[in-house]
Protein backbone atom coordinates (compact mmCIF):
# COMPACT_ATOMS: atom_id res chain seq x y z
CA UNK A 1 0.00 0.00 0.00
CA UNK A 2 2.78 2.30 0.80
CA UNK A 3 4.48 1.44 -2.68
CA UNK A 4 1.33 2.42 -4.22
CA UNK A 5 0.85 5.65 -2.34
CA UNK A 6 4.23 6.67 -3.27
CA UNK A 7 3.44 5.78 -7.06
CA UNK A 8 0.76 8.24 -6.91
CA UNK A 9 3.09 10.92 -5.52
CA UNK A 10 5.41 10.39 -8.04
CA UNK A 11 2.75 10.98 -10.98
CA UNK A 12 1.11 14.24 -8.98
CA UNK A 13 4.72 14.93 -8.99
CA UNK A 14 5.37 14.08 -12.45
CA UNK A 15 2.44 15.78 -14.08
CA UNK A 16 3.50 19.18 -12.18
CA UNK A 17 6.75 19.10 -13.95
CA UNK A 18 5.10 18.44 -17.56
CA UNK A 19 2.96 21.37 -16.81
CA UNK A 20 5.74 23.59 -15.78
CA UNK A 21 7.64 22.29 -18.63
CA UNK A 22 5.41 23.92 -20.88
CA UNK A 23 5.32 27.09 -19.54
CA UNK A 24 8.72 26.95 -19.17
CA UNK A 25 8.90 26.13 -23.22
CA UNK A 26 7.59 29.67 -24.15
CA UNK A 27 9.83 31.67 -22.45
CA UNK A 28 12.91 29.77 -23.51
CA UNK A 29 13.55 26.55 -25.63
CA UNK A 30 16.40 25.93 -23.83
CA UNK A 31 14.26 23.88 -21.06
CA UNK A 32 12.74 21.03 -22.10
CA UNK A 33 12.03 18.08 -20.12
CA UNK A 34 10.95 15.36 -22.08
CA UNK A 35 10.26 15.98 -26.18
CA UNK A 36 9.33 14.76 -29.66
CA UNK A 37 11.21 16.11 -32.57
CA UNK A 38 9.95 15.42 -36.08
CA UNK A 39 12.76 14.63 -39.08
CA UNK A 40 9.82 15.28 -41.21
CA UNK A 41 8.51 17.82 -43.09
CA UNK A 42 5.15 18.98 -45.29
CA UNK A 43 8.30 19.55 -48.39
CA UNK A 44 9.99 16.64 -47.72
CA UNK A 45 9.58 14.20 -50.07
CA UNK A 46 11.08 10.61 -50.65
CA UNK A 47 10.60 8.67 -53.97
CA UNK A 48 11.75 5.21 -54.01
CA UNK A 49 12.19 2.82 -56.67
CA UNK A 50 11.11 -0.40 -56.67
CA UNK A 51 10.73 -3.43 -59.22
CA UNK A 52 6.55 -2.93 -60.34
CA UNK A 53 6.92 0.78 -60.11
CA UNK A 54 7.42 4.06 -58.31
CA UNK A 55 5.78 4.84 -54.86
CA UNK A 56 6.43 8.37 -53.65
CA UNK A 57 6.25 8.44 -50.19
CA UNK A 58 5.20 11.99 -48.55
CA UNK A 59 4.60 12.64 -45.13
CA UNK A 60 3.62 16.55 -43.81
CA UNK A 61 2.98 17.40 -40.29
CA UNK A 62 -0.46 18.31 -40.17
CA UNK A 63 0.13 21.90 -38.72
CA UNK A 64 1.34 22.27 -41.98
CA UNK A 65 4.90 23.67 -40.54
CA UNK A 66 8.28 22.99 -42.57
CA UNK A 67 9.75 23.26 -38.95
CA UNK A 68 11.32 20.30 -37.23
CA UNK A 69 9.48 19.98 -34.10
CA UNK A 70 10.57 20.22 -30.14
CA UNK A 71 8.26 20.66 -27.77
CA UNK A 72 6.93 18.85 -23.97
CA UNK A 73 3.89 17.12 -23.77
CA UNK A 74 1.75 16.00 -20.64
CA UNK A 75 -0.21 12.98 -19.92
CA UNK A 76 -2.78 12.38 -22.27
CA UNK A 77 -1.39 14.92 -24.66
CA UNK A 78 -0.83 13.57 -28.42
CA UNK A 79 1.21 13.93 -31.66
CA UNK A 80 -0.67 13.52 -35.13
CA UNK A 81 1.18 12.82 -38.17
CA UNK A 82 -0.28 12.72 -41.73
CA UNK A 83 1.63 10.06 -44.32
CA UNK A 84 0.54 10.41 -48.16
CA UNK A 85 1.39 7.15 -49.83
CA UNK A 86 1.15 7.58 -53.20
CA UNK A 87 1.21 4.29 -55.97
CA UNK A 88 2.35 5.82 -59.23
CA UNK A 89 3.39 2.09 -60.63
CA UNK A 90 0.99 0.44 -62.89
CA UNK A 91 -0.21 -2.15 -60.75
CA UNK A 92 -1.79 -2.66 -56.87
CA UNK A 93 1.29 -3.15 -54.37
CA UNK A 94 1.37 -3.39 -50.48
CA UNK A 95 3.58 -1.04 -48.32
CA UNK A 96 5.34 -1.38 -45.31
CA UNK A 97 6.24 1.32 -43.01
CA UNK A 98 8.62 1.48 -40.54
CA UNK A 99 10.13 3.96 -37.52
CA UNK A 100 13.71 4.37 -38.52
CA UNK A 101 16.46 6.18 -36.53
CA UNK A 102 14.08 5.59 -33.70
CA UNK A 103 15.18 6.47 -30.06
CA UNK A 104 12.73 5.95 -27.25
CA UNK A 105 13.38 6.12 -23.96
CA UNK A 106 9.77 6.05 -22.74
CA UNK A 107 8.58 3.66 -20.32
CA UNK A 108 7.28 0.33 -22.37
CA UNK A 109 3.86 1.43 -22.45
CA UNK A 110 3.91 5.11 -22.12
CA UNK A 111 3.77 5.93 -25.60
CA UNK A 112 0.90 3.95 -27.79
CA UNK A 113 -0.01 4.53 -31.38
CA UNK A 114 -2.71 4.04 -33.95
CA UNK A 115 -2.90 4.57 -37.77
CA UNK A 116 -5.87 5.19 -39.83
CA UNK A 117 -6.28 5.35 -43.06
CA UNK A 118 -8.47 7.56 -45.87
CA UNK A 119 -8.26 5.83 -49.14
CA UNK A 120 -8.61 8.57 -52.52
CA UNK A 121 -11.90 9.34 -52.89
CA UNK A 122 -13.37 8.76 -49.45
CA UNK A 123 -14.11 11.19 -46.73
CA UNK A 124 -12.96 9.36 -43.33
CA UNK A 125 -10.72 7.59 -41.82
CA UNK A 126 -10.39 4.36 -40.85
CA UNK A 127 -8.56 2.12 -38.41
CA UNK A 128 -5.51 0.16 -40.06
CA UNK A 129 -3.53 -2.70 -38.28
CA UNK A 130 -0.49 -2.00 -36.74
CA UNK A 131 2.49 -4.00 -35.46
CA UNK A 132 1.94 -3.18 -32.18
CA UNK A 133 -0.08 -0.98 -29.78
CA UNK A 134 3.07 0.76 -28.18
CA UNK A 135 5.86 2.72 -29.68
CA UNK A 136 8.87 0.09 -29.35
CA UNK A 137 11.89 1.37 -26.97
CA UNK A 138 15.20 1.65 -28.60
CA UNK A 139 17.99 3.69 -26.65
CA UNK A 140 20.00 3.55 -29.98
CA UNK A 141 18.97 4.44 -33.34
CA UNK A 142 16.77 1.32 -35.18
CA UNK A 143 14.75 0.87 -37.28
CA UNK A 144 11.48 -1.07 -36.07
CA UNK A 145 8.12 -1.96 -38.42
CA UNK A 146 4.93 0.22 -37.41
CA UNK A 147 3.03 -1.32 -39.86
CA UNK A 148 2.82 -3.84 -42.82
CA UNK A 149 0.72 -4.79 -46.09
CA UNK A 150 -0.92 -1.55 -46.85
CA UNK A 151 -2.83 -2.43 -49.97
CA UNK A 152 -2.04 0.87 -52.03
CA UNK A 153 -4.12 0.35 -55.19
CA UNK A 154 -2.34 1.13 -58.68
CA UNK A 155 -2.78 4.91 -59.41
CA UNK A 156 -3.97 6.03 -56.52
CA UNK A 157 -3.14 7.93 -53.08
CA UNK A 158 -3.71 7.03 -49.50
CA UNK A 159 -3.72 9.36 -46.82
CA UNK A 160 -2.98 8.00 -43.39
CA UNK A 161 -2.82 9.33 -39.98
CA UNK A 162 -0.47 8.47 -37.09
CA UNK A 163 -0.95 9.54 -33.87
CA UNK A 164 1.11 8.80 -30.91
CA UNK A 165 -0.17 9.42 -27.43
CA UNK A 166 1.88 9.71 -24.12
CA UNK A 167 -0.56 7.65 -21.83
CA UNK A 168 -1.13 8.10 -18.30
CA UNK A 169 -0.58 4.72 -16.70
CA UNK A 170 -2.54 4.48 -13.31
CA UNK A 171 -0.71 3.12 -10.24
CA UNK A 172 2.87 3.39 -12.18
CA UNK A 173 5.69 5.85 -11.64
CA UNK A 174 6.15 7.55 -14.70
CA UNK A 175 9.24 9.97 -13.13
CA UNK A 176 11.40 8.00 -15.45
CA UNK A 177 9.64 10.03 -18.68
CA UNK A 178 10.19 13.32 -17.54
CA UNK A 179 13.90 12.82 -19.41
CA UNK A 180 12.50 10.63 -21.92
CA UNK A 181 13.57 10.76 -25.55
CA UNK A 182 11.62 10.19 -28.54
CA UNK A 183 13.15 10.84 -31.98
CA UNK A 184 11.96 9.22 -35.39
CA UNK A 185 11.58 9.31 -39.27
CA UNK A 186 9.92 7.07 -41.39
CA UNK A 187 10.60 5.03 -43.74
CA UNK A 188 8.57 3.40 -46.90
CA UNK A 189 9.33 -0.40 -48.47
CA UNK A 190 7.17 -2.56 -50.97
CA UNK A 191 6.27 -5.85 -49.91
CA UNK A 192 4.84 -9.33 -51.13
CA UNK A 193 0.95 -9.34 -50.41
CA UNK A 194 0.19 -10.35 -46.75
CA UNK A 195 -1.05 -14.04 -46.00
CA UNK A 196 -4.55 -14.25 -45.58
CA UNK A 197 -5.20 -14.67 -42.25
CA UNK A 198 -8.56 -17.23 -41.08
CA UNK A 199 -10.84 -15.55 -39.26
CA UNK A 200 -11.60 -18.02 -36.44
CA UNK A 201 -7.82 -17.79 -36.05
CA UNK A 202 -8.00 -13.76 -36.00
CA UNK A 203 -10.85 -13.73 -32.99
CA UNK A 204 -8.84 -16.02 -31.06
CA UNK A 205 -6.01 -14.10 -31.27
CA UNK A 206 -7.44 -11.40 -30.11
CA UNK A 207 -9.57 -12.53 -27.33
CA UNK A 208 -9.03 -11.75 -24.26
CA UNK A 209 -7.30 -14.04 -21.59
CA UNK A 210 -9.29 -16.88 -19.64
CA UNK A 211 -8.56 -15.58 -16.09
CA UNK A 212 -10.49 -11.42 -17.50
CA UNK A 213 -13.50 -11.76 -16.25
CA UNK A 214 -14.59 -8.56 -15.58
CA UNK A 215 -15.83 -6.20 -18.29
CA UNK A 216 -14.57 -2.54 -17.61
CA UNK A 217 -14.31 0.65 -18.84
CA UNK A 218 -10.87 -0.51 -20.36
CA UNK A 219 -12.92 -3.36 -22.52
CA UNK A 220 -11.10 -3.86 -26.29
CA UNK A 221 -14.34 -4.55 -27.50
CA UNK A 222 -13.08 -8.02 -28.16
CA UNK A 223 -14.28 -12.11 -26.68
CA UNK A 224 -14.14 -13.55 -23.36
CA UNK A 225 -13.68 -16.50 -22.74
CA UNK A 226 -16.12 -18.89 -20.81
CA UNK A 227 -15.72 -22.37 -19.15
CA UNK A 228 -18.54 -24.34 -19.09
CA UNK A 229 -18.86 -27.83 -17.27
CA UNK A 230 -20.38 -31.69 -19.75
CA UNK A 231 -23.95 -31.41 -20.29
CA UNK A 232 -26.29 -34.04 -21.32
CA UNK A 233 -25.01 -33.61 -25.12
CA UNK A 234 -22.04 -31.71 -24.59
CA UNK A 235 -18.39 -32.40 -23.02
CA UNK A 236 -17.13 -29.96 -20.86
CA UNK A 237 -15.87 -26.91 -23.24
CA UNK A 238 -14.60 -23.51 -23.14
CA UNK A 239 -16.11 -20.98 -26.03
CA UNK A 240 -15.65 -17.28 -26.80
CA UNK A 241 -18.10 -14.39 -26.63
CA UNK A 242 -18.78 -11.13 -27.49
CA UNK A 243 -20.42 -9.27 -24.56
CA UNK A 244 -21.73 -5.76 -23.47
CA UNK A 245 -23.02 -3.61 -26.30
CA UNK A 246 -20.33 -2.22 -28.21
CA UNK A 247 -18.38 -5.18 -29.49
CA UNK A 248 -15.88 -5.19 -32.50
CA UNK A 249 -18.16 -7.88 -34.18
CA UNK A 250 -19.59 -6.01 -36.91
CA UNK A 251 -18.58 -8.80 -39.88
CA UNK A 252 -19.82 -8.01 -43.99
CA UNK A 253 -21.47 -11.04 -44.95
CA UNK A 254 -24.00 -12.01 -47.52
CA UNK A 255 -23.76 -8.34 -49.11
CA UNK A 256 -25.12 -7.03 -45.57
CA UNK A 257 -24.30 -6.39 -42.18
CA UNK A 258 -24.06 -9.15 -39.53
CA UNK A 259 -22.50 -9.59 -36.18
CA UNK A 260 -20.23 -12.19 -34.73
CA UNK A 261 -21.58 -13.76 -31.48
CA UNK A 262 -18.73 -15.73 -30.64
CA UNK A 263 -16.24 -18.92 -31.41
CA UNK A 264 -17.69 -22.67 -30.25
CA UNK A 265 -16.49 -26.05 -30.30
CA UNK A 266 -19.72 -27.14 -32.88
CA UNK A 267 -19.99 -30.52 -34.43
CA UNK A 268 -20.64 -31.22 -37.87
CA UNK A 269 -22.71 -33.81 -39.95
CA UNK A 270 -19.39 -36.06 -40.27
CA UNK A 271 -19.46 -35.78 -36.03
CA UNK A 272 -16.25 -33.91 -36.17
CA UNK A 273 -15.58 -30.92 -34.00
CA UNK A 274 -13.72 -27.83 -33.95
CA UNK A 275 -14.16 -24.27 -33.10
CA UNK A 276 -16.95 -22.49 -35.58
CA UNK A 277 -17.10 -18.73 -35.79
CA UNK A 278 -21.23 -18.05 -35.47
CA UNK A 279 -22.85 -15.08 -36.83
CA UNK A 280 -26.15 -13.34 -36.85
CA UNK A 281 -27.99 -11.14 -38.90
CA UNK A 282 -27.87 -7.27 -37.78
CA UNK A 283 -31.32 -6.60 -38.73
CA UNK A 284 -34.31 -9.26 -38.91
CA UNK A 285 -35.85 -10.59 -41.78
CA UNK A 286 -39.06 -9.49 -40.56
CA UNK A 287 -41.88 -10.31 -38.32
CA UNK A 288 -42.65 -14.75 -38.89
CA UNK A 289 -44.32 -17.62 -37.00
CA UNK A 290 -42.01 -20.12 -35.03
CA UNK A 291 -44.59 -22.38 -36.77
CA UNK A 292 -47.67 -21.62 -38.42
CA UNK A 293 -49.09 -25.40 -38.06
CA UNK A 294 -53.15 -25.85 -36.28
CA UNK A 295 -53.26 -24.68 -32.81
CA UNK A 296 -51.27 -23.63 -29.96
CA UNK A 297 -53.31 -26.00 -27.50
CA UNK A 298 -52.80 -29.02 -29.89
CA UNK A 299 -50.03 -31.56 -28.09
CA UNK A 300 -49.02 -32.88 -31.88
CA UNK A 301 -47.39 -29.72 -32.51
CA UNK A 302 -43.83 -30.88 -33.70
CA UNK A 303 -40.38 -29.37 -32.74
CA UNK A 304 -38.14 -26.97 -35.00
CA UNK A 305 -37.19 -29.51 -37.25
CA UNK A 306 -40.35 -29.69 -38.61
CA UNK A 307 -41.57 -26.44 -38.64
CA UNK A 308 -42.35 -23.39 -40.20
CA UNK A 309 -39.12 -21.65 -39.58
CA UNK A 310 -36.98 -24.39 -39.94
CA UNK A 311 -38.05 -24.99 -43.47
CA UNK A 312 -37.88 -21.29 -44.33
CA UNK A 313 -34.49 -20.96 -43.53
CA UNK A 314 -32.83 -24.27 -44.67
CA UNK A 315 -34.89 -25.27 -47.56
CA UNK A 316 -37.37 -22.47 -48.74
CA UNK A 317 -37.53 -19.10 -50.29
CA UNK A 318 -34.54 -17.30 -47.87
CA UNK A 319 -32.30 -20.34 -48.39
CA UNK A 320 -33.44 -20.21 -52.05
CA UNK A 321 -33.09 -16.52 -52.37
CA UNK A 322 -36.66 -16.78 -53.97
CA UNK A 323 -40.28 -15.52 -53.90
CA UNK A 324 -40.30 -12.41 -50.72
CA UNK A 325 -36.36 -13.00 -50.47
CA UNK A 326 -35.46 -12.27 -53.46
CA UNK A 327 -32.85 -9.89 -52.55
CA UNK A 328 -32.43 -10.90 -48.90
CA UNK A 329 -31.89 -14.26 -48.83
CA UNK A 330 -28.67 -16.15 -48.85
CA UNK A 331 -26.51 -15.76 -52.16
CA UNK A 332 -25.13 -18.67 -53.55
CA UNK A 333 -21.83 -17.37 -52.35
CA UNK A 334 -22.79 -17.37 -48.74
CA UNK A 335 -24.35 -20.62 -48.87
CA UNK A 336 -20.89 -21.47 -49.47
CA UNK A 337 -19.53 -19.78 -46.26
CA UNK A 338 -21.84 -21.67 -43.79
CA UNK A 339 -20.67 -24.87 -42.40
CA UNK A 340 -23.96 -27.68 -41.82
CA UNK A 341 -23.76 -27.53 -37.63
CA UNK A 342 -25.48 -28.95 -34.80
CA UNK A 343 -28.05 -26.81 -33.00
CA UNK A 344 -29.06 -27.71 -29.45
CA UNK A 345 -33.41 -27.64 -28.98
CA UNK A 346 -33.64 -27.71 -25.47
CA UNK A 347 -35.88 -25.48 -23.47
CA UNK A 348 -37.78 -25.06 -19.88
CA UNK A 349 -40.68 -26.64 -18.82
CA UNK A 350 -43.03 -25.12 -16.08
CA UNK A 351 -45.03 -27.87 -15.28
CA UNK A 352 -45.79 -28.64 -11.61
CA UNK A 353 -43.63 -31.77 -11.10
CA UNK A 354 -42.79 -32.55 -15.03
CA UNK A 355 -39.81 -33.58 -16.29
CA UNK A 356 -37.11 -31.15 -15.90
CA UNK A 357 -39.37 -28.61 -14.52
CA UNK A 358 -37.69 -26.08 -12.02
CA UNK A 359 -38.79 -23.82 -9.63
CA UNK A 360 -39.52 -20.54 -11.61
CA UNK A 361 -37.47 -18.25 -8.97
CA UNK A 362 -34.10 -20.46 -10.09
CA UNK A 363 -34.60 -19.76 -13.71
CA UNK A 364 -31.70 -17.97 -13.84
CA UNK A 365 -29.10 -17.85 -17.23
CA UNK A 366 -26.65 -19.15 -15.00
CA UNK A 367 -28.22 -22.55 -14.78
CA UNK A 368 -30.11 -22.13 -18.27
CA UNK A 369 -27.21 -23.11 -20.28
CA UNK A 370 -27.68 -26.97 -19.28
CA UNK A 371 -31.11 -26.76 -20.16
CA UNK A 372 -30.75 -25.40 -23.56
CA UNK A 373 -28.35 -29.12 -24.05
CA UNK A 374 -30.77 -31.09 -22.18
CA UNK A 375 -32.47 -34.59 -23.67
CA UNK A 376 -35.28 -35.48 -20.54
CA UNK A 377 -37.51 -32.78 -20.79
CA UNK A 378 -37.03 -33.09 -24.89
CA UNK A 379 -37.78 -36.86 -24.30
CA UNK A 380 -40.76 -36.39 -22.23
CA UNK A 381 -42.28 -34.47 -25.10
CA UNK A 382 -41.23 -36.99 -27.75
CA UNK A 383 -39.16 -34.39 -29.46
CA UNK A 384 -35.55 -34.68 -31.23
CA UNK A 385 -32.67 -33.19 -29.46
CA UNK A 386 -30.76 -31.51 -31.23
CA UNK A 387 -30.80 -31.09 -35.57
CA UNK A 388 -28.12 -30.61 -38.10
CA UNK A 389 -28.67 -27.81 -40.53
CA UNK A 390 -27.07 -24.55 -42.65
CA UNK A 391 -29.19 -21.97 -40.71
CA UNK A 392 -31.21 -21.50 -37.06
CA UNK A 393 -31.47 -18.78 -34.63
CA UNK A 394 -29.82 -17.38 -31.27
CA UNK A 395 -29.70 -19.40 -28.17
CA UNK A 396 -31.39 -18.01 -25.04
CA UNK A 397 -28.45 -17.53 -23.20
CA UNK A 398 -26.07 -16.07 -26.31
CA UNK A 399 -28.06 -13.01 -25.09
CA UNK A 400 -27.89 -13.17 -21.62
CA UNK A 401 -23.98 -13.92 -21.78
CA UNK A 402 -23.38 -10.73 -23.22
CA UNK A 403 -24.27 -9.46 -19.23
CA UNK A 404 -21.94 -11.22 -18.12
CA UNK A 405 -18.80 -10.72 -16.38
CA UNK A 406 -20.24 -7.41 -14.88
CA UNK A 407 -21.59 -6.34 -17.57
CA UNK A 408 -25.36 -5.80 -16.25
CA UNK A 409 -25.44 -8.47 -13.32
CA UNK A 410 -28.95 -7.77 -12.70
CA UNK A 411 -29.81 -8.74 -16.20
CA UNK A 412 -27.28 -11.78 -16.40
CA UNK A 413 -28.89 -12.78 -12.65
CA UNK A 414 -32.58 -12.98 -13.56
CA UNK A 415 -33.92 -14.09 -16.97
CA UNK A 416 -36.62 -11.24 -16.39
CA UNK A 417 -35.78 -8.29 -14.23
CA UNK A 418 -33.62 -6.41 -16.72
CA UNK A 419 -34.22 -2.81 -16.43
CA UNK A 420 -31.09 -1.64 -18.63
CA UNK A 421 -30.72 -4.42 -21.46
CA UNK A 422 -29.19 -1.82 -23.94
CA UNK A 423 -25.96 -2.91 -22.01
CA UNK A 424 -26.06 -5.58 -24.31
CA UNK A 425 -25.71 -5.51 -28.37
CA UNK A 426 -27.84 -8.17 -29.37
CA UNK A 427 -31.04 -6.19 -28.07
CA UNK A 428 -32.57 -3.91 -30.05
CA UNK A 429 -36.07 -3.46 -28.65
CA UNK A 430 -37.97 -5.76 -30.03
CA UNK A 431 -39.20 -9.59 -29.80
CA UNK A 432 -36.60 -11.78 -31.50
CA UNK A 433 -37.25 -15.73 -31.84
CA UNK A 434 -35.27 -18.22 -30.27
CA UNK A 435 -34.72 -21.99 -31.04
CA UNK A 436 -35.23 -22.99 -27.84
CA UNK A 437 -38.94 -24.56 -26.95
CA UNK A 438 -40.57 -23.88 -23.69
CA UNK A 439 -43.07 -26.58 -22.40
CA UNK A 440 -46.20 -25.05 -20.45
CA UNK A 441 -49.55 -26.53 -18.84
CA UNK A 442 -51.90 -24.29 -20.25
CA UNK A 443 -56.00 -24.61 -19.96
CA UNK A 444 -55.44 -28.73 -19.24
CA UNK A 445 -53.44 -29.04 -22.36
CA UNK A 446 -49.24 -29.73 -22.91
CA UNK A 447 -48.56 -27.11 -25.57
CA UNK A 448 -45.22 -26.35 -26.61
CA UNK A 449 -44.29 -22.55 -27.12
CA UNK A 450 -41.06 -21.45 -28.11
CA UNK A 451 -38.82 -18.65 -26.16
CA UNK A 452 -38.35 -15.21 -27.18
CA UNK A 453 -36.00 -12.37 -26.45
CA UNK A 454 -38.34 -9.61 -25.22
CA UNK A 455 -38.56 -6.25 -26.43
CA UNK A 456 -38.58 -5.59 -22.33
CA UNK A 457 -34.86 -6.50 -22.33
CA UNK A 458 -35.77 -10.38 -20.40
CA UNK A 459 -36.72 -13.33 -21.54
CA UNK A 460 -39.98 -14.95 -22.57
CA UNK A 461 -42.20 -17.27 -23.78
CA UNK A 462 -45.04 -16.90 -26.42
CA UNK A 463 -46.82 -19.77 -28.38
CA UNK A 464 -45.18 -20.94 -31.91
CA UNK A 465 -47.90 -19.64 -34.38
CA UNK A 466 -47.26 -15.72 -32.91
CA UNK A 467 -45.07 -13.10 -34.72
CA UNK A 468 -41.45 -11.61 -33.84
CA UNK A 469 -38.78 -10.74 -35.65
CA UNK A 470 -36.33 -13.41 -36.99
CA UNK A 471 -32.55 -12.88 -36.82
CA UNK A 472 -31.16 -15.69 -38.98
CA UNK A 473 -27.88 -17.61 -37.33
CA UNK A 474 -25.14 -19.43 -38.75
CA UNK A 475 -21.57 -21.63 -38.35
CA UNK A 476 -19.38 -20.45 -40.61
CA UNK A 477 -16.69 -22.97 -42.49
CA UNK A 478 -13.42 -22.39 -40.76
CA UNK A 479 -11.20 -21.55 -44.18
CA UNK A 480 -12.90 -18.04 -44.00
CA UNK A 481 -10.14 -15.74 -44.58
CA UNK A 482 -10.24 -11.98 -43.71
CA UNK A 483 -10.02 -9.68 -46.91
CA UNK A 484 -9.57 -6.24 -44.62
CA UNK A 485 -11.67 -5.03 -41.62
CA UNK A 486 -10.95 -5.07 -37.74
CA UNK A 487 -14.57 -5.60 -36.63
CA UNK A 488 -15.06 -1.96 -35.48
CA UNK A 489 -18.63 -0.87 -36.77
CA UNK A 490 -16.79 1.73 -39.16
CA UNK A 491 -14.18 -1.26 -40.27
CA UNK A 492 -16.38 -4.66 -40.37
CA UNK A 493 -14.62 -7.92 -41.65
CA UNK A 494 -14.87 -8.81 -44.78
CA UNK A 495 -14.20 -12.36 -45.53
CA UNK A 496 -13.93 -14.66 -48.87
Amino acid sequence: MEKMNENKRNKKNLVALLVLCVSIVALTASLTYAYFVSQVAVNEQEKVTITSGTLALTFRDNDDTVENIEATWGFGDTIEKELIIENTGTRDTYAKISWENLINTYLAESLTYTLKVKPEGTAEYTPVKTTKKNVPRSDNPAIESLTEGLLIEAGKTNSYMLTIKLEDLEEVDQTQDINAKFVTKFTIEETAKPAEVLLVNELLRKTNPIEVTEYTSGDKGEMYTFDHDATEQTEALTDYRFIGNVPNNYIYFNDEMWRIVGVFPNEDENGHIENRVKIMREDSIGDLMWDDRASHYDDKLLTWKDGYLHNLLNFGDYYMRSGDYFTTGLSVKAKSMIKKSKFYLGGYDNFSGGKGSIDYIEKTMKNFYPFERSKEILAYYGRPFNVLQDVGLIYPTDYYYTYDYGVNDECFGKWLDCDNPSTSWIYNGENQWTIAQFGVYDFGEDVVAAMIVSDKGGMAADYEIKKHKIRPTVYLNNDIKILEGDGSQDNPYTIR
